[in-house]
């Protein structure tokens, strides 16, 4: 579409769209810059989401999370002055059970098990020369995948955390919403109509997206990275 009409069309189904059902609090706030912020709640699952969404054709809309939060893990790492000619690579305990297993790629270095006192494991390797830290894992007995970190200098403390959330934000990017004019319609032809948000509300969105997404975390004069990770 053209350039002034996309602009225009953002622009008209910008707001709050309450998606909640019985015994879910969940909803989406659509931002005019073409962004999205998504959440929802039922039982002990807290799932908040961002990223971009696209318009087209007759008023289709598919969201895009940011690819980190559709990603099996999210590896986190800051510099230890305690060991500082190797790399220690921690893994805390998932909810998941079916996904505790993971290995050194390349040297086949096993993670200890975990216990019911042992929350944490961890392994201590030489730092790869590549820059990239390969890890094969199992999820669900099927066959071994695996996933690569990408290192930075002088980071040789990691701590892996299982992505609990991965699968329903992937089954969320497949997820297509349809527009007719103040309203949004999901999958089950099920209508929900637009808010209004005012700048207030909007700078608030804005605020959470930012802080879920950011790379740099600064805490207790420490700074912390998160890793890209493929």
């Amino acid at each position: 579409m053209p350039k002034i009409y996309a602009q225009e069309a953002y622009h008209q189904v910008e707001g709050f769209y309450n998606l909640s059902g019985f015994e879910t609090a969940s909803g989406i706030y659509l931002l005019d810059d073409q962004t999205f912020y998504y959440f929802a709640s039922f039982g002990a699952v807290d799932f908040k989401v961002s990223g971009h969404y696209t318009l087209q054709k007759q008023g289709a809309l598919r969201l895009q999370p940011h690819k980190a939060s559709m990603q099996e893990f999210y590896v986190y790492g800051f510099e230890s002055k305690v060991h500082r000619d190797s790399l220690v690579v921690k893994y805390i305990k998932p909810i998941n059970s079916s996904i505790e297993n993971l290995r050194i790629s390349h040297n086949k270095t096993v993670f200890p098990k975990f216990t019911p006192e042992k929350h944490t494991v961890s392994v201590t390797i030489e730092i790869p020369d590549t820059g990239l830290l390969t890890i094969d894992y199992q999820k669900d007995n099927q066959m071994s995948r695996d996933f690569s970190i990408h290192l930075i200098p002088n980071v040789n403390e990691l701590w892996i955390i299982h992505n609990y959330y991965a699968e329903m934000t992937r089954q969320l990017s497949k997820t297509l919403f349809t527009v007719e004019k103040d309203v949004l319609i999901d999958e089950k032809q099920k209508a929900h109509q637009r808010q209004l948000i005012d700048q207030k509300t909007r700078n608030k969105i804005k605020g959470f997206m930012e802080k879920q997404n950011q790379k740099i975390i600064r805490k207790n004069n420490q700074t912390i990275y998160r890793l890209n990770v493929d």
